[in-house]
């Protein structure tokens, strides 16, 4: 993924990336939007440059702020140039956790085709959120709830996406799963979608941005992720 970001182009989210299962979205935000869940999987900052690109939809993300202010200045750096590179194929400016605010989230997700994608597997540093034990592809982690909250909170579905390279064809599958209505409690939400994505995902581990071992202990800050 690191490699790839520099070559992100409106023509390269359009050529290299297959999109199925857009029908699972479009049924459910004729009058509002959806929050789309994913993991740091694949070129998982395509999701929202091929959907914005390829279809009728505004695709956003919400990206933590605070890890970039302990990083090394290099690796701060690089996030840094991958959210404005993405911002310009979304045609939006990044939301940052902490500081764009919720009521301007809501108003986004109440918008009929506004998508705003956000991680599962995320800690950030100076925000202390609860942790809830899930099972996922034969081990339990210990994730957060913010994605199925953003959904409860705007009253949107959550809807799991997983983008996975096959070499193969040398490009891209994004697959969008079915909606998760927040008529649940957000830990149930996210359980549910984890079984999607793990599915989705299936034996093919090696494409995990980081080692979800990290997550089998509750929240430590030794290691950050962006």
């Amino acid at each position: 993924m690191r490699q790839e970001v520099a070559l992100y182009t409106p023509r390269y989210a359009k050529a290299m990336v297959i999109i199925s299962g857009m029908e699972h979205i479009r049924e459910v935000t004729h009058t509002s939007g959806a929050v789309l869940a994913q993991l740091h999987y694949g070129s998982f900052f395509l999701t929202g440059c091929a959907i914005a690109q390829q279809t009728e939809f505004q695709c956003n993300a919400i990206v933590t702020h605070n890890n970039l202010l302990v990083l090394p200045d290099k690796e701060a750096d690089f996030w840094r140039n991958t959210h404005r590179q993405v911002a310009r194929l979304q045609r939006l400016p990044i939301f940052y956790a902490g500081q764009t605010s919720r009521q301007d989230i809501n108003d986004y997700l109440k918008q009929p085709r506004n998508l705003l994608w956000s991680m599962l597997d995320v800690r950030e540093v100076g925000r202390i959120r609860p942790e809830f034990p899930f099972y996922f592809q034969g081990r339990e982690l210990y994730l957060q709830t913010g994605a199925a909250r953003l959904a409860t909170a705007a009253d949107v579905p959550l809807i799991p996406v997983c983008i996975k390279y096959h070499p193969d064809e040398q490009r891209h599958r994004l697959q969008i799963g079915t909606p998760i209505y927040s008529d649940c409690s957000p830990v149930e939400m996210t359980k549910a979608a984890l079984l999607q994505l793990s599915g989705m995902i299936g034996s093919q581990s090696a494409q995990f941005f980081h080692d979800m071992a990290y997550f089998s202990i509750p929240s430590s800050s030794n290691q950050v992720f962006s």
